[in-house]
């Protein structure tokens, strides 16, 4: 059984087009959102559909084994806006986000720029590198079909390093195509992100930057090049609690139960669908992987006070501070879900604003919603948050500052 989620980080598949019991096939659409450019919900494979068997899913029972390979080749000539249609269509277009806003580009406006990134520096997340060593001309025939519904405007290709082995096999591989430009970035968290990549390589223009990961551009490949969608994603399995730390091939909707079956410590655990700093705690009545999750990380759960622990030196654990011993370790600090430490007002330390990538002040905007002063919230520059996550990791008064700066983000939204 394949449980698909209805709703996800960045879509809602309110309009459900099939019916209760009807039999489908794999790459049939099941449902859509209306409100962001018809994005659809494909089946991953072909059974039969039941709506009200899981709250807020689909379930298709009895799943076939994937659809042979189709016919390719059938897109090749066709104009760019029926391209873009047909990766709308059968999945691909779901893996492109605004480099500013995060969002699902508007396939009628034209991007000032392309960024695709092999950059994915959130722990145990899947790395942009290990896809390129998997299948390189897959990757540069999906960057030729990028630029086929583009009018000019450039490619840019983001690795960690531009000077290795990884990176004279891209440049070989990409050789005579000028409408490519090969940039690096530096190996620190968050440079992955793509507003602060986008900023960095002065991609300011009117204009939106389109922006995908090497995955993206390999499922541009499958559906222009083999006329196949894309039902399925590479995901990582990691974290404290795994005791087999994988790389999977999965269909959406398949049961989060059975990916983690067999696959943990026997601890106590917490599951996120994400990383440790952006990933979102997996809510108990999601049954099945969404269509955008970019992988599990699972983590011990918290199993008490320490007592007197502030009488320790702290070898086992770390503080951007460095106020701990374990700041003069080389070994890693075991993760949990553990406080570590207790809740107090703001100390004004300034260690948030110090870190934050998008140059805003966390503290001063938390003193604002601490104080409801909403107006002068309001004014701040807290729409520019990419929510990676620092400040709340790195805040000695273990305040949750991204989610303020969600909180106050909201108040300036339309």
């Amino acid at each position: 059984v394949l449980y698909l989620p209805l709703r996800t980080a960045r879509f809602q598949f309110d309009q459900i087009l099939t019916a209760d019991g009807q039999t489908v096939v794999e790459g049939d659409v099941l449902a859509r959102d209306e409100r962001n450019h018809q994005t659809p919900l494909l089946a991953p494979r072909g059974g039969r559909v039941r709506r009200e068997a899981v709250a807020g899913h689909l379930v298709i029972e009895d799943p076939a084994p994937p659809a042979p390979p189709a016919a390719g080749g059938a897109f090749q000539a066709a104009s760019p806006d029926i391209r873009r249609m047909v990766l709308q269509n059968m999945g691909a277009w779901q893996y492109l986000s605004d480099a500013r806003t995060g969002r699902l580009p508007d396939p009628r406006i034209p991007p000032q720029a392309v960024l695709v990134s092999a950059m994915n520096l959130e722990p145990f997340a899947v790395r942009g590198d290990v896809l390129l060593r998997e299948d390189l001309e897959a990757f540069t025939r999906g960057l030729e079909h990028i630029q086929a519904i583009l009018s000019g405007q450039p490619i840019c290709v983001v690795l960690p390093d531009v000077r290795g082995e990884l990176a004279r096999q891209v440049r070989e591989a990409i050789l005579g195509r000028t409408w490519i430009r090969l940039e690096q970035a530096p190996r620190l968290y968050p440079f992955d992100d793509f507003a602060i990549l986008a900023r960095a390589l002065g991609l300011n223009g009117p204009g939106p930057v389109w922006a995908l990961r090497i995955e993206g551009v390999r499922a541009f490949d499958q559906v222009m090049t083999h006329n196949r969608p894309c039902v399925e994603r590479v995901i990582a399995l990691g974290g404290p609690s795994v005791s087999k730390p994988c790389h999977l091939r999965l269909p959406g909707g398949y049961p989060i139960g059975a990916i983690l079956s067999g696959r943990l410590t026997g601890e106590p655990a917490r599951v996120l669908e994400g990383g440790v700093f952006r990933g979102r705690i997996v809510d108990a009545g999601v049954e099945g992987l969404s269509t955008e999750s970019p992988g599990l990380t699972v983590l011990p759960e918290a199993r008490g006070r320490r007592w007197f622990s502030f009488a320790q030196p702290g070898w086992d654990r770390r503080s951007y501070s460095r106020c701990f011993a374990g700041s003069f370790r080389r070994a890693p600090a075991r993760q949990s879900t553990a406080l570590h430490g207790q809740r107090r007002p703001c100390i004004a330390c300034g260690l948030c604003e110090e870190v934050c990538p998008a140059e805003i002040m966390p503290h001063r905007i938390h003193k604002l919603l601490y104080a409801q002063d909403r107006e002068r919230a309001r004014r701040t520059e807290a729409r520019r948050c990419i929510e990676c996550g620092l400040c709340s990791f790195v805040c000695p008064s273990k305040i949750e500052l991204m989610d303020e700066m969600l909180d106050a983000r909201r108040e300036v939204e339309p």
